[in-house]
């Protein structure tokens, strides 16, 4: 199979110069809380033992030498170029960006064979010795089990997918794109010299190309769930095909016999089995519990990666469990997934793919997890503020009834999602055109009221609408060009786009802009009813990364800049005491940040997603799990009177130059190292400007200046030689 980055991501490169000035550090304490289960795209069982497999999620790699526990292996993601294929001797070889290893101890230890020239973009999937790899435009070819690759040159630009008849390597089949939407399948009977094209798609991406280990000429072609043309077949080298509509989203099929295959589905949700009877297949479900990406085999056992984790089968397929202890890699690669906020220690969390619901009713100290039936993405999840057990989920799913498709985009639980309800029902011939709700509000005194955000791809347009029963019928109330991102509140709420913040008094009703800040980005926003606050950050590109946090006053109508800095804030959380805490990331470097009298600035070294918090706690969602704060986060005293101001210090790195932006009095100047030791300690006298550096050494170092009055100014700087 396949797999494709469906989700929108952020991407962390090496350590950079982000350039934050950091107040007194005041390394909070997080408790780590880790969460079962996240996508898994790739997984692969060595077909000399069984419980042997390894599995491959965004960010990380994961093995089991039992079949029933994984643990983190030293291999990358999917983030990484990675993947992987066992051979049928039991090694394996690792596909890392242009590199190709071969290993015999299951990836443990990894030996150089071949380097390629270009990114490896996909691999044949057959359990053989002979392996057929793309680059975009190249092809290359083992047939001893990676020890020695030959290259075949093709005429076309975008290799997306490529397999060969089992047992004839002769036989190629390949998916290429091109840049006007079009993907072809083409068909080489003499081992690549020359090619035929046999099918075409428009806007498809194939996920699976599937040949019969019996007739090369019986192929199945899985189209994914982004614009899929359902389960594609051809018992006749593609003369003539046809297509299970049926099957609507498929991401993998494999032969079992000649006349049983298998298939993993987005939807129907899960695992199907198609039996072929008097020259027709035939489909059923065999698991509905989650939506599944792809196959592994090894014998009668069979694993599944799934949008929510793993699941295994040793009977042949028939029979299905969740096998995921010690799969840590939930909401990887998000850059903040789906939730609720957190109302009186009850909060519910989901990835966007997948269907699986995370809930914590005791503050993020444990958390079950829950599959949604018939949920293929979930959108976005909202909490009543007067009961947290009363819950929305936009979310797109649906069910069969009869032989007709239904799809629902809201669902309602009134019991903190023990029954999950669907509220309103799209029949089949009204998805394709269908304006998809994205985000959700509800109302803390009337839990039938909502307002929800809309995409409408036909009309390339956002809208946001209110609905008084429950979500079974909608108006609209405004439209805009701009992306609608999230909408906060009470029956006061608060609506963010690309580009503006606007307020309503009245559940949507009517509405005021609170700030247009033009060609920039919100990214995250939270309120406060007590105080009549409201808190939002945003980004601009223009000459480079500047980040801002924004205090919107409603008794004053003030509007005040409350902290600047060069991370994008994903997170942002306002306490009813006035604390305000941000999360931010940016060139492999996170930051939390804590205002009220003063500033704070905390380094940390994983990342925070985004945050929620109440007046004894913060809880971050992070890839892999939750992260809470130990130390009290409210009546925390200051250290040193530290007060951040970031125009008091700059950092000319061309000229090795730290700027003093102001008339500090006598002044104490300090340097330290990233872990802690002080190499320079020097007085100044009030009236310096500028403090050259041209004795340090290339690297990354922490600078301090303390003046008479105990003021405290940090800063990171980066000095290149």
């Amino acid at each position: 199979m396949k797999y494709s980055l469906l989700v929108a991501l952020v991407i962390f490169v090496s350590v950079g110069m982000a350039g934050s000035d950091i107040g007194y550090k005041t390394d909070y304490n997080w408790q780590y809380i880790p969460l079962q289960g996240g996508i898994v795209p790739c997984i692969v069982a060595n077909p000399t033992d069984a419980d042997r497999a390894i599995a491959l999620s965004f960010n990380n790699s994961w093995k089991t030498n039992d079949g029933e526990n994984w643990s983190k292996h030293s291999l990358g993601g999917i983030y990484n170029n990675g993947d992987v294929l066992y051979l049928p001797s039991g090694n394996l070889l690792y596909f890392c960006s242009d590199t190709i290893f071969l290993s015999y101890d299951d990836g443990n230890t990894l030996n150089e064979v071949f380097l390629a020239s270009g990114n490896i973009r996909t691999t044949s999937r057959n359990v053989s010795d002979t392996v057929l790899v793309a680059t975009s435009n190249r092809i290359y070819i083992t047939e001893d089990g990676g020890f020695v690759w030959d290259s075949i040159s093709v005429p076309f630009s975008w290799i997306d997918y490529l397999e060969f008849a089992p047992g004839n390597d002769s036989i190629i089949y390949m998916a290429t794109y091109d840049f006007n939407d079009t993907t072809y399948i083409r068909v080489s009977n003499d081992k690549g010299s020359s090619w035929n094209t046999v099918y075409t798609f428009e806007n498809v991406e194939v996920q699976d190309i599937e040949i019969n280990p019996f007739d090369p000429n019986e192929v199945f072609i899985s189209t994914g769930i982004d614009n899929s043309d359902g389960l594609v077949y051809t018992n006749d080298g593609f003369v003539s095909a046809n297509v299970f509509q049926q099957i609507m989203a498929p991401n993998d099929v494999e032969f079992l016999s000649n006349d049983t295959i298998i298939v993993a589905s987005s939807f129907p949700v899960g695992v199907l089995m198609g039996v072929r009877s008097l020259g027709s297949w035939n489909f059923y479900v065999l698991d509905s519990l989650t939506p599944s990406l792809t196959f592994a085999i090894s014998g009668n056992t069979i694993y599944c990666g799934t949008n929510t984790g793993i699941m295994k089968s040793i009977d042949g397929g028939h029979t299905w469990q969740v096998k995921e202890t010690g799969l840590y890699a939930v909401f990887e690669g998000e850059i903040a997934p789906p939730h609720s906020h957190l109302i009186n220690n009850k909060m519910y969390i989901s990835g966007y793919y997948g269907n699986a619901l995370y809930k914590t009713q005791d503050g993020g100290q444990t958390w079950t997890k829950s599959y949604i039936p018939g949920i293929v993405q979930v959108f976005d999840i909202d909490a009543s503020a007067s009961n947290p057990d009363i819950v929305y989920i936009v979310a797109g799913g649906g069910e069969y009834i009869g032989a007709s498709v239904y799809a629902h985009n809201i669902y309602f639980s009134p019991d903190g999602g023990n029954t999950i309800i669907p509220m309103d029902t799209i029949s089949a011939g009204n998805i394709d055109n269908y304006a998809w709700k994205n985000v959700i509000h509800v109302s803390p005194t009337d839990h039938n009221l909502i307002l929800v955000a809309i995409d409408d791809d036909t009309l390339d347009m956002w809208y946001y609408a209110r609905s008084t029963d429950g979500g079974q019928t909608f108006s609209i109330l405004n439209q805009a060009e701009d992306i609608y991102r999230d909408i906060i509140g009470t029956d006061t709420v608060f609506i963010s786009a690309d580009s503006f913040v606007i307020s309503s008094y009245d559940m949507g009703n009517t509405y005021n802009v609170v700030d247009h800040i033009g060609n920039r980005y919100v990214t995250s926003m939270d309120y406060s009813p007590q105080l009549g606050k409201l808190i939002y950050s945003y980004y601009t590109n223009v000459s480079g990364i500047n980040s801002y946090c924004v205090s919107y006053d409603l008794n004053t109508g003030n509007i005040d800049t409350i902290y600047t800095d060069n991370y994008y804030f994903y997170g942002a959380s306002i306490n009813p005491d006035g604390s305000v805490f941000l999360s931010g990331a940016y060139a492999g470097e996170f930051i939390f940040v804590k205002i009220d009298t003063s500033v704070y600035v905390d380094t940390t070294d994983f990342y925070m997603q985004t945050i929620e918090s109440d007046t004894d706690k913060v809880i971050a969602i992070s890839p892999g799990g939750i992260y809470i704060s130990t130390d009290p986060v409210t009546g925390m005293k200051e250290k040193s009177g530290a007060v951040l101001n970031k125009k008091v210090l700059s950092w000319n790195m061309k000229e090795n130059k730290l700027l003093i932006n102001g008339n500090l009095d006598n002044f104490t100047f300090e340097i330290y190292t990233l872990d802690g030791r002080r190499i320079l300690k020097k007085k100044y006298k009030v009236g310096t400007e500028s403090i050259k550096l041209n004795g340090l050494v290339s690297g990354v170092y922490y600078v301090r200046i303390e003046d008479k009055n105990k003021r405290l100014f940090q800063k990171k700087i980066v000095v290149l030689k």
